[in-house]
């Protein structure tokens, strides 16, 4: 059996998936948007850790 991990968004586009899993959790929390669009995806938001 040989088992295929994409890694590198090749075969399907997860960061896009993430990015509108965040986008649906930050309208549920506080309905700003993407407020840092320079870094990684979980830190695009302000969210504070008693938040999430």
């Amino acid at each position: 059996m040989r088992i295929g991990v994409d890694i590198d968004n090749v075969l399907s586009n997860f960061d896009e998936v993430l990015l509108n899993d965040h986008l649906n959790h930050d309208k549920e929390l506080r309905n700003n948007g993407i407020v840092n669009n320079n870094v990684y995806i979980r830190k695009k938001f302000d969210w504070s850790e008693s938040l999430k």
